[in-house]
């Protein structure tokens, strides 16, 4: 074998150890075996982190509606009252859990309180969140500084999705100077007894804005039954007048079932 041809021979193998070596060092220090949360399109994906054995696209491109602010209404003394609103745009799929988190601050801003908890909403529903009676002086909370915020928020389809079979009739609302309540019937057509559900009454101008909000919380709504519902309302003040009780809204969420 002549001189050239091993020179050749010791070439190719010299580079093929350096390529071994170099490819070792890439594959234990840089490279990234695809996942489903690399913001890349990789490794059987359809979609960037979705699609293939990721998430379907369609879930992952689904997104809660928190664009509306939360609000205080005044609850009495030292009290408050806390409202958000949380909006599923899908018809196609329902929100059976996710988690919900709204931080109180004075107009000083120090954090007065922060109310957190679990809900579900059904395909195209809205979550209406009331929460009364929370310790606060009025005149010193605004409304609050930090949003909203919402997470682990779990999708199912809406046809594996069974809503609560809860029927509200016979609404009126009766309010005077010094407070008022929304009462109501509450019929549950199922053969489940729900341990706790939470319902949420909302007041509104002739023009459709919400002036008001209060809720109450009833336990033990045995199957087949109908239950009184009777929730109280502060007094209203200057916005009493501006009330149009034809408007008057009350939703409900099963909280313990």
């Amino acid at each position: 074998m002549n001189r050239t041809l091993k020179l050749l021979i010791y070439g190719v193998f010299y580079l093929v150890v350096i390529a071994l070596v170099v490819f070792a060092v890439y594959r234990t220090w840089f490279y990234k075996a695809p996942s489903c949360f690399d913001n890349v399109k990789n490794g059987g994906e359809t979609g960037v982190d979705c699609g293939g054995p990721c998430v379907s696209c369609a879930v992952k491109n689904l997104k809660l509606d928190i664009s509306a602010a939360p609000r205080i209404f005044p609850g009495g003394t030292n009290q408050s009252i806390l409202f958000a609103k949380i909006v599923n745009p899908s018809i196609d799929y329902a929100v059976s859990s996710f988690n919900y988190s709204v931080e109180v601050w004075s107009v000083l801003g120090v954090p007065i309180t922060t109310i957190s908890g679990t809900s579900y909403i059904p395909p195209g529903g809205t979550r209406y969140l009331v929460f009364p009676n929370f310790p606060s002086a009025a005149a010193n909370v605004e409304q609050p500084l930090a949003p909203l915020t919402v997470s682990n928020v779990s999708w199912t389809p809406t046809t594996s999705f069974t809503d609560y079979d809860l029927q509200i009739s016979g609404v009126t609302t009766n309010l005077v100077t010094s407070g008022g309540e929304v009462d109501g019937a509450v019929a549950n057509n199922s053969p489940s007894n729900f341990l706790l559900a939470r319902f949420a009454a909302l007041l509104f101008d002739s023009k459709g804005n919400i002036l008001g909000a209060s809720a109450a919380d009833v336990e033990n709504i045995a199957p087949f039954s109908t239950t009184q519902l009777r929730i109280y309302f502060p007094p209203l003040g200057r916005l009493l007048d501006s009330v149009d009780r034809a408007q008057t809204k009350v939703f409900y969420e099963v909280v313990k079932n």
